[in-house]
């Protein structure tokens, strides 16, 4: 798991359950294909919210 670099972050915004875009920056990589997880952490609930499961965004 490692966090978006800076300048891709504009691909990792997307409107979380509450209605509100968040940043979902933190990814997991699988391959074969360019494929990710996208989630951020929500650390007062002490859980990690999933927004996108599939190829790499922006690309």
């Amino acid at each position: 798991m490692t966090p978006e670099s800076a300048s891709r972050r504009r691909y990792c915004e997307f409107e979380d359950f509450d209605g509100v875009v968040q940043l979902f920056e933190w990814h997991g990589r699988f391959p074969p294909i360019p494929g990710r997880v996208y989630f951020r952490l929500v650390p007062e609930q002490r859980k990690a919210t999933v927004a996108d499961i599939g190829s790499k965004l922006g690309i």
